[in-house]
């Protein structure tokens, strides 16, 4: 079992494309790589939680039964102990899958977090619950720790009123998860943003369950991805006046087009290499977002973020063909193999 804690203070230099809302948007070493870039974080959303079209729920194992009660800041807190004590986790139900379902139709924030947001994510560290060799693909880990020199991402994030008669607001997730991509993967990565139904309408579209990113990543020698999302679990709390705490479970698939392929519609662009191969399989994984956050007398907003990666055993949606793996991917399944701690900062933007 493996941890790290970046031991500088506060604001030091971390890796973060997390999205406090729960949109997972993840790539990074153990997803398959978009280059260095997307290397250094990873592309999962934090948005806390998007996704794509929906996917039959499987049935929970056992193991959702036997995880410890549902208190968010504890998983939070737990898991920034475990990192700093550079030593194995002590208690592995803190890194279950969650039990719970879309208890809600989208996450419904506090009022005073209505508007544009400028945001800071900073890591404070990371773990391997299971150990490194299952953290991700051979010398994932290894890159995953190479990032914690890393300056803090810097992205904007976007909440609108919600329909609610609570004067809640809901986070507009296209806008921002637009935004951590190009923060992470370079200002020209995003080509399109958008959902099933609606197409790529980049940044135009309003979906808390379904959400689809098409990139080409600086650093990925002109490679283009394309990555669906869908939120499968959700649920959220106030914790009090200043205060509150949500979840999403998402699964991400991840899909590299024909090499060659630049172009929405498919088609070879100058200059570009002509395809030489089929795609792989599409990667999949899923990721549990979890975020709290605590309105300070200044007006700014300070959170912090635990994101923990589970293994897909079902082979329907994973591009392994290692038995053995998958073996072992079945064994991990009810534990996260990649948990994250990132610190945010929240400043109206201006």
């Amino acid at each position: 079992m493996a941890v790290h804690s970046d031991r500088r203070a506060g604001g030091g230099r971390v890796l973060g494309a997390r999205l406090l809302l729960g949109l997972a948007l993840a790539a990074g070493p153990a997803a398959g790589g978009f280059g260095p870039q997307a290397s250094r974080r990873r592309w999962v959303g934090t948005a806390s939680a998007a996704a794509l079209s929906p996917l039959l729920l499987r049935p929970r194992t056992s193991a959702a039964a036997e995880a410890v009660p549902l208190d968010l800041q504890a998983l939070v807190e737990r898991t920034c102990s475990d990192v700093a004590a550079n030593g194995p986790p002590g208690n592995l139900s803190f890194y279950t899958r969650p039990a719970y379902a879309l208890e809600t139709a989208d996450l419904y924030y506090p009022p005073w977090l209505t508007g544009t947001w400028e945001v800071l994510s900073s890591t404070r560290g990371i773990i391997a619950p299971l150990g490194t060799g299952f953290f991700g693909s051979p010398g994932a880990y290894e890159r995953a720790m190479a990032t914690l020199n890393d300056p803090p991402l810097s992205y904007r994030a976007r909440f609108s009123p919600s329909a609610e008669a609570d004067g809640s607001c809901i986070c507009e997730r296209a806008f921002t998860v637009a935004s951590i991509s190009r923060a992470a993967m370079g200002a020209n990565a995003v080509l399109g943003v958008g959902g099933p139904s609606t197409g790529f309408l980049l940044e135009g579209v309003q979906s808390a369950d379904a959400l689809e990113v098409r990139i080409r990543p600086n650093g990925a020698d002109g490679r283009v991805f394309r990555a669906q999302l869908e939120v499968i679990g959700r649920t959220s709390r106030r914790t009090g006046d200043n205060s509150f705490e949500c979840a999403e479970l998402t699964r991400q698939t991840v899909f590299a087009e024909p090499v060659g392929t630049n172009s929405p519609a498919g088609q070879q662009q100058p200059g570009a290499r002509p395809p030489s191969r089929a795609p792989p399989p599409p990667l999949v994984k899923e990721i549990e977002t979890v975020s709290t956050y605590q309105l300070q007398p200044s007006g700014r907003v300070l959170g912090q973020q635990r994101t923990l990666t589970f293994l897909v055993a079902d082979s329907a949606y994973t591009s392994n063909t290692d038995y053995d793996a998958l073996r072992r991917s079945r064994a991990a399944g009810r534990y996260g193999v990649d948990g994250r701690v990132y610190d945010l900062v929240y400043d109206k933007a201006r």
